[in-house]
């Protein structure tokens, strides 16, 4: 394979500091904070492209996109390219878009916008060189697939917190001994450790304040300003997800907090993993909110009475920071959003049988601010 044959030379010799600074003016952040996002973005959509093209479909859909357009690897990104490059990145990720922006939001501390352009400006590069070996060497799908598993053997278990010197963004080359082992899973890239340090960060200052406060049942609580709760003893009134537009067309402070129930989000019995099926009532939450950009609200999680209570706790903090995800990653501003692990408070039903249990574990929907 020649020199400039492969997805990881590319990224090594295309993303020079100037191109960075181009980008970076681009997506409207610092030098700094965009090296940090191509770090993790870059790896990623290598990581999308070769997963795409592995199947006889995949191949074919990318062969079809560089028949139809004109992919230049040489070409600087800018915001023209970013039409294009969002048309790739949809047809490279499909239905987990949402899911890989989110993430990489978490990986790299940027909001999803400044990442799905981030995305949008890098597909191009990678398509130039798809584009070049297709019409070069006049691949068919079969042709290009074989291509795109050789890759495999590139960036195979490389990882993005690895990608910590791309191309010459500080003057040197990315060490291609380190750039063995790429997870191809993008779900694997989430900072665990960051996370768990912080969750402990959390925890002890929760048993300080329990040690100078009288001692009260006190959820975990994810949002760093602290916010008075009001317990839901139960959601035989509660409204569901397609009362709450109406609601907030005619809400009054006097009203707040005010709870709201899903009807088709759940998850995996005991873990934080939603099922599918919960998409249209995130979707109608994303664009309520969207129409009252000063509403707040808070995720409330709750579980059933199997395991200790602090696992229990611990199940229910990630579970509302997994629907945070959500709707952070369908352009919810994160700050508006806070979040509450009450473990097995306030049962709805029996936790005495399997169906019980499943309708105990849930999230609620709370508007908290309607200014």
């Amino acid at each position: 394979m020649a020199m400039n044959d492969n997805l990881l030379n590319v990224s090594q010799n295309f993303f020079t500091p100037d191109i960075v600074d181009k980008i970076s003016a681009v997506i409207g952040q610092s030098t700094d904070k965009t090296k940090t996002g191509l770090r993790s973005v870059i790896p990623a959509f290598m990581s999308g492209i070769v997963d795409k093209g592995s199947t006889p479909e995949g191949a074919a859909t990318l062969v079809d996109m560089v028949k139809s357009h004109n992919f230049q690897i040489e070409n600087a990104p800018d915001a023209n390219n970013l039409h294009q490059g969002d048309e790739v990145v949809k047809n490279v990720f499909g239905s987990n878009l949402n899911n890989v922006i989110s993430r990489l939001g978490i990986s790299t501390g940027l909001s999803s916008a400044s990442v799905a352009k981030l995305l949008s400006l890098v597909a191009p590069v990678f398509m130039g060189l798809v584009d070049s070996k297709v019409k070069t060497e006049k691949l068919n799908s079969s042709g290009l697939m074989n291509f795109l598993n050789q890759q495999k053997k590139t960036i195979t278990g490389f990882s993005a917190s690895g990608f910590s010197s791309l191309s010459r963004f500080d003057e040197g080359m990315v060490d291609t001994e380190s750039a063995k082992g790429f997870h191809t899973k993008l779900t694997q890239e989430i900072p665990w450790r960051k996370v768990a340090l912080a969750a402990l960060i959390l925890l002890g200052l929760w048993f300080w304040w329990l040690g100078t406060h009288q001692k009260t049942t006190t959820p975990i609580m994810t949002s760093t300003i602290p916010i008075p709760i009001q317990m839901n003893m139960t959601n035989r009134n509660t409204p569901n997800i397609d009362s709450l537009n109406t609601f907030m067309s005619q809400a009054t402070p006097i009203e707040l907090p005010k709870h709201f129930r899903f009807e088709k989000l759940k998850f995996i019995a005991g873990k934080s993993i939603l099922l599918t099926g919960g998409e249209i009532e995130l979707d109608k939450i994303a664009a309520t909110m969207k129409m009252y950009p000063m509403s707040m609200a808070r995720l409330e999680a709750f579980s059933s009475n199997v395991g200790t209570p602090e696992t229990n706790r611990k199940l229910t903090s990630d579970m509302a920071l997994a629907v945070k995800e959500q709707l952070v990653a369908r352009g919810i501003e994160e700050e508006r959003i806070s979040t509450a692990g009450f473990g097995d408070e306030n049962p709805i039903a029996s936790n005495a049988v399997a169906e019980g249990r499943v309708k105990n574990q849930r999230v609620e929907f709370v508007i908290t601010n309607v200014k």
